[in-house]
């Protein structure tokens, strides 16, 4: 067998290998080429004959790296090989990712380099796996934002560095989300999420970063603080959004906190969530600021979500309801709303604003809504026993509607007291409403039909409460308080005075019951009695007082 090596052995075996191999001259003349490269980019085979050739399908930021190689190359014909991935514009214009190796391949008699060669390898695939690999780590699939770890490692990196513009941050809750998904199925809430997603992305900042950080809630880093940005957020959310071929408006709420120096990405996410809930509880569509960085708050929040779940489920009486009545001008009530109390074994007496955000938070308003019905209706019964058959109001938030549970709380308390439903009246504000089809306005229909009261609170003071009387099942109208507060002054004040009859007369022309809420001087229930008023909520005939306390003046009368 002869160990004799053919003459062309090397082109040969060039030739054999996977990658394409190039020999380029110094002066940009292709002199060797083993073809592969044309046919991985789909070229005819007479295109790539010059280093310009292979400059010109590079892409713009590669062409200026492969350069910076050449021209060191050039200078120092000992040089280590460089390697870099770059973009090759293939024949049907796409862009290919490209494994590349470089290396002087022979000298010049005067000392330079003559010839480089060129190594090319396909790695298209590989990098683009990689890509997707590292976009699914920092992006939530369903929405493409940015996911949570990109949004604490982007805060943490605000923290460390002072010159980091990016301080303010938006907490975003979807006003009943849950309702959405109940109403029209979650592959709707899916959608719904893309198109917010997608419309919050576009106002922000280049720089700023948008992020899902779980369910319904959106966080944005961003350098535009709230009096540019805050309105802008809550009008995109607010345009409406078609969702199985039905149009639905939604809101939202939002916290917004500054980041403050060194401050933990936790803190400032909580700070900004608690701050959520304020602009929640105040009727949602609206954002809050969330105070300085504090932990104390923080602290106290997690201490009183403990302490609420055992005040709820003990036998201690800490949470109780309070009645308030509404009466006639001679102070006889007629009705009493119920309102809900929790006497802390610390802090004394808390009102709702102060555990209701924290309570809803931790998932507890069913069982506080069953709390509310049974002490409320227990109330009603025991008042009807003794022969003073009151009706009693309850106030109901939106989270509270539009699932069937308070109907079935109700009906069940009803039959368990035999009181009847006239005696109880719901009260809702406007609010609570999402569109005519809403599942909140369905259940209360449900509810008128088996016979409650249906009141609409605070009302004068929203954007649109013509159009919900036209959809609501109202048997009752309350003033806001704020149009009673001016009636009193040496002048009354014109547009209380104008807003309150109009109430007034628009109640009349329905059919409706009106009350005046915030009544707390004779002077103030006068000036509503000569309008048409003729039952008052307020200081000036009781303060709230426990159901015993309520019955024994009941007996007095």
């Amino acid at each position: 067998m002869s160990s004799r090596v053919p003459g062309n052995y090397f082109e040969e075996l060039i030739t054999a290998l996977p990658d394409s191999v190039v020999v380029i001259q110094a002066d940009g003349e292709v002199v060797w080429s083993n073809k592969r490269l044309s046919k991985m980019l789909g070229y005819s085979s007479g295109i790539l004959l010059t280093y310009s050739d292979f400059r010109s399908i590079l892409h713009l930021t590669d062409r200026r790296m492969l350069d910076k190689f050449v021209a060191r190359l050039r200078s120092d014909p000992v040089a280590h090989p460089d390697q870099t991935r770059c973009r090759l514009r293939d024949a049907a214009g796409n862009w290919r990712w490209i494994q590349l190796w470089i290396a002087p391949w022979t000298s010049s008699p005067e000392g330079g380099v003559a010839q480089f060669v060129c190594m090319f390898r396909d790695v298209d695939e590989a990098v683009r796996a990689e890509r997707l690999m590292a976009w699914e780590a920092g992006h939530d699939p369903l929405t493409g934002l940015a996911n949570r770890r990109v949004i604490t490692e982007t805060l943490q990196a605000t923290s460390d560095d002072p010159d980091d513009l990016r301080r303010n941050v938006y907490f975003i809750d979807l006003d009943d989300f849950k309702k959405v998904n109940d109403a029209y199925g979650h592959s709707a809430g899916d959608d719904l999420l893309r198109t917010l997603a997608a419309r919050i992305s576009m106002l922000v900042a280049p720089a700023d970063v948008v992020g899902r950080f779980g369910g319904d809630e959106l966080v944005i880093t961003s350098s535009m603080p709230p009096a540019q940005l805050g309105d802008r957020l809550l009008a995109a959310v607010r345009r409406p959004v078609t969702l199985a071929g039905a149009e639905l408006t939604v809101t939202t709420s939002i916290g917004v906190a500054r980041v403050a120096a060194a401050e933990e990405p936790g803190d400032v996410v909580r700070r900004s969530n608690e701050a959520m809930y304020l602009a929640k509880r105040a009727g949602g569509n609206r954002y809050a600021i969330a105070g300085p960085l504090n932990t104390g708050p923080a602290q106290r929040r997690v201490a009183v979500e403990s302490e609420l779940r055992r005040a709820i489920a003990g036998t201690s009486d800490q949470m109780h309801m309070v009645f308030q009545p509404i009466v006639q001008s001679n102070r006889v009530p007629v009705a009493a709303e119920a309102l809900l109390r929790w006497e802390h074994p610390t802090r004394g007496t808390l009102l709702p604003s102060e555990f209701l955000d924290i309570a809803e938070a931790a998932d507890l308003m069913s069982e506080l809504s069953e709390l509310i019905v049974r002490q409320s209706v227990e109330a009603v019964a025991t008042w009807t026993e003794a022969g003073q058959p009151l009706m009693v109001t309850v106030n109901v938030g939106r989270r509270q509607l539009g699932s069937g549970r308070l109907t079935s709380l109700i009906s069940t308390a009803l039959d368990e007291t035999g009181i009847r439903p006239e005696q109880v009246c719901i009260e809702v504000t406007e609010s609570v409403l999402v569109d005519a089809g809403s599942p909140e306005l369905t259940e209360l229909w449900r509810l008128r039909d088996i016979g409650l009261e249906i009141a609409l609170d605070d009302f004068g003071t929203g954007y649109a409460p013509l159009t919900y009387l036209k959809r609501l099942p109202a048997t009752m109208l309350k003033l806001d308080k704020s149009f009673v507060a001016g009636l009193e002054l040496p002048v009354p004040n014109a547009v209380d005075l104008a807003v309150s009859r109009a109430v007034a007369q628009l109640a009349a022309d329905l059919g409706l019951r009106v009350v005046a809420e915030g009544v707390e001087s004779e002077g103030q229930m006068n000036a509503l009695y000569a309008i048409g008023y003729r039952y008052f909520q307020g200081f000036w005939a009781h303060v709230p007082m426990r159901a015993a306390e309520l019955g024994q003046i009941l007996a007095s009368r």
